[in-house]
């Protein structure tokens, strides 16, 4: 049966990317944070949202194996 700090990463990892579009505004919300952009930039701040995303799960499932990326 995993523990408990496993369990509590599990969850953790398996937050959503949460992207929101209004008025030709995106939200972005994930683990790094929250980012605004007005129209002209909604394609890039998704884009750098998720690489971030990517990057940061990356870091911390390498940190959890004790290797260096």
């Amino acid at each position: 049966m995993p523990s408990k700090a496993h369990q509590r990463r599990s969850r953790r990892a398996a937050r959503p990317l949460i992207i929101r579009v209004h008025d030709r505004k995106a939200h972005v919300h994930g683990v790094l944070g929250e980012f605004d952009s007005n129209s002209s930039e909604i394609d890039q701040t998704i884009e750098t949202a998720i690489l971030e995303e990517v990057k940061q799960m990356s870091l911390r499932s390498t940190k959890n194996k004790g290797t260096v990326p």
